[in-house]
């Protein structure tokens, strides 16, 4: 008798499987069927080890309703879940719903999406079978084996791994903090697309910039348009940025560094790479003082080694201030010591007065002009009148400066001086040919007020009359004056 009436049950369900079999959902099994009517809905109810089969999906939950019609499928489980396909991919959450003919199939309440590492958690989400894309509008997390990502708005494409997240979105990498509004990430190349004005933060950097990418595998981090960084040392604006592993540093177009103690650094390309860093595209580097003078350095190539705090400029380096200008090929700026060392051909000009050497050296105090030294071939030549030129002459030139301005000067060793004298209408009337082992000079707003001989000097006045080319001029002299920029 019990065989008997098994077998009619067993028969009946096989029935009305087949019966939806003819529908887009099919039950595959059930341990109880039942006929309600939820707000004058009918619907097959079906409670037990559920298994059901839409499209190429299976469900597993404790209880499906399905309207009469088909259309309409509801489920309340304490933990429903939906097979997506055969290589683990599923969703799980306590409540189901779609329609037959809709594209999307909701979920809510504790949703769960997984595929290989991916894992994304929401109180809802909407799962389109057909494009196969899981979505998210208010609120949700995607995380894997390396990275965490919280937005609003989330777009998760299961077949390529591919997802979209927008809308307050905060991502964690093993590196990088990144925030953004509208980023993209490709799971299977390991990148990350920043479609927006995105931050990103690391231990011991910050960036900003409107478009960027990040390629995990390779760590490489490419930022354009308005990019920003921020260090311990420094503060870069630029057009944009690429940034290698803490091993190179790539920047383009318009940057301006804010570097420690009032220095600032213009250029259109910027590399950096083992601690060292190259400016080049028309470099220029500001050194301000607190009393707002400034030393603004040009070259074709600017070299900063950070470990010893060494600037070079190499090819035609320029440099200016409220009170000088200068000139030479190469030179070194240290930091550390607060000193310039002008190389190669170096000249430098106060308001009417030239001064050249071998090498010249300037040291500078608070980014302020503090001193200056010449260890060999010191020559000092002041506009006269016309084509005189006051010259001075000597082995090692000391000299400071007041208040950024040049203010008195010691020339010691073989000192030679040729002083023109004018009469009253300012015209040169003869030369003063002067011989001591040390010369002072002293100036006022920048030009020559007096000279006094430190030891007894030897003199010899020529008129003009008898002035000729050679004995116009100290033997070296050179008019650089015309290589002044202004």
């Amino acid at each position: 008798m019990f065989k008997k009436k098994h077998d009619i049950f067993f028969v009946f369900i096989l029935l009305f499987f087949n019966s939806f079999s003819q529908k887009e959902i099919n039950i595959l099994q059930s341990n109880f069927l039942q006929n309600i009517k939820i707000n004058n809905t009918e619907f097959d109810m079906f409670c037990g080890d559920v298994i059901a089969q839409f499209k190429k999906h299976k469900l597993y939950c404790d209880t499906i309703y399905i309207s009469k019609d088909g259309k309409y499928v509801k489920v309340n489980s304490v933990k429903s879940s939906i097979i997506l396909d055969n290589k683990g991919s599923k969703i799980e959450s306590k409540k189901i719903e779609f329609l037959k003919n809709d594209t999307l199939i909701n979920f809510s309440q504790k949703v769960v999406f997984t595929k290989n590492k991916n894992k994304i958690t929401t109180d809802y989400l909407s799962y389109n079978p057909d494009k196969k894309i899981v979505y998210y509008n208010n609120g949700g997390k995607l995380t894997d084996n390396y990275n965490t990502i919280i937005s609003k708005i989330g777009k998760f494409h299961t077949k390529d791994e591919f997802g979209q997240f927008s809308e307050n979105v905060n991502m964690k990498t093993s590196k990088y903090i990144i925030e953004s509004d509208n980023l993209d990430i490709d799971n299977k190349n390991e990148i990350i697309f920043l479609n927006s004005r995105s931050k990103i933060s690391s231990d011991n950097m910050f960036i900003m910039g409107n478009l960027g990418v990040y390629d995990k595998k390779e760590e490489n981090l490419s930022v354009w348009g308005n990019g920003f960084i921020k260090t311990e040392q420094r503060v870069i604006n630029c057009d944009s940025i690429f940034y290698n592993n803490d091993k190179k540093t790539s920047l383009f177009g318009n940057i301006e560094i804010e570097q420690e103690n009032n220095i600032q650094i213009f250029c259109e390309t910027f590399n950096e790479f083992n601690g060292t860093s190259e400016f080049t595209g028309k470099p220029k580097i500001k050194f301000k003082s607190e009393n707002s003078s400034e030393i603004i350095v040009e070259g074709e190539i600017m070299k900063l080694n950070d470990n010893d705090s060494l600037l070079y400029v190499i090819n035609k380096t320029y440099i200016t201030s409220d009170s000088i200008q200068g000139k030479c090929k190469n030179s070194i700026f240290n930091f550390k010591a607060e000193t310039i060392c002008l190389m190669e051909n170096p000249v430098l000009w106060t308001k009417k007065s030239q001064i050249s050497g071998d090498t010249i050296f300037l040291f500078t105090k608070n980014e302020t002009l503090d001193s200056i030294y010449i260890p060999n071939n010191s020559f000092i030549t002041s506009k006269k009148i016309d084509d005189y030129f006051d010259q001075i002459k000597g082995k090692k030139l000391f000299g400071n400066f007041k208040e950024g301005n040049l203010h008195k000067i010691t020339l010691q060793g073989n000192t030679e001086l040729k002083y023109f004298e004018t009469d009253l209408k300012e015209r040169i009337s003869g030369v003063n040919d002067i011989l001591c082992s040390s010369i002072s000079i002293n100036f006022e707003d920048n030009e020559i007020k007096n000279i006094s001989f430190l030891s007894l000097p030897q003199a010899i006045y020529t008129p003009k009359s008898l002035i000729n080319n050679e004995s116009r001029i100290l033997d070296g002299f050179i008019n650089r004056f015309d290589e002044k920029r202004f």
